[in-house]
């Protein structure tokens, strides 16, 4: 998942952010910078439980709420004022599609494991429904492919598989580990999998587009 966030952000922001060929917006560098965030905040949350540091664990988990929130909202204002302040550009052509299909149901699906994580007492549930939690990074992983592939439309077939290999992974180490697939992973799975049978009906539907070019114009940079 961090490879896939920082070089997928890496190459359409972080990159030309930094040789100065793009000029960002204010909120875009909110929305990067929050989206980064919450990828490093879960491998320092998973160095912090392994050290068996968890009263900082929890202490910091704290604050994860906060970027969590902010992460998702920052998703919809960042890529509405890249579409408004770069039109033609080649990365905006990249980051924009992302949010009529990816961010949307990634916000949903995130907020939804986040919340249930945040729930559970037990940790073996708390930290699979965060790894399902970070799991739809659908930005990123787009990203990726659309600039190393030279792609103009968002890949949906390996974005998925892509996903469904990374959940794959989490659920081989539930049964290597426990024997069995755990409750947590189960949810996080079935998730993960009614985004991806709703998507071809719904997502690819003009309402649905239409629908979303109007959500996400109700958000932009000032």
């Amino acid at each position: 998942m961090a490879c896939f966030v920082f070089a997928g952000f890496g190459l359409t922001y972080w990159q030309p952010m930094l040789i100065g060929s793009m000029a960002f917006p204010p909120i875009v560098h909110v929305h990067a910078f929050i989206f980064s965030s919450w990828m490093a905040l879960l491998m320092v949350q998973s160095l912090l439980f392994n050290t068996r540091n968890i009263s900082l664990h929890r202490s910091v988990g704290t604050f994860g709420i906060v970027i969590a929130t902010r992460h998702a909202d920052h998703q919809r204002r960042g890529h509405s004022a890249i579409r408004e302040s770069h039109q033609g550009q080649p990365c905006a052509r990249l980051l924009w599609p992302d949010v009529l299909v990816g961010d949307g149901r990634a916000r949903i699906s995130a907020r939804c494991s986040a919340w249930l994580s945040g729930c559970v007492r037990k940790p073996e549930y708390h930290r699979r429904l965060i790894l399902f939690a970070t799991l739809p990074c659908f930005p990123g992983i787009n990203r990726l492919y659309m600039v190393t592939f030279g792609l103009e439309r968002i890949p949906f077939l390996a974005m998925y598989l892509t996903l469904d290999a990374l959940a794959a992974a989490i659920l081989i180490h539930d049964w290597r580990t426990m024997g069995k697939i755990s409750k947590a992973s189960m949810i996080g799975v079935a998730f993960l999998l009614l985004q991806q049978l709703l998507h071809w009906p719904i997502a690819s539907s003009d309402a649905f587009t239409s629908f979303t070019h109007t959500l996400t114009d109700l958000a932009r940079y000032r």
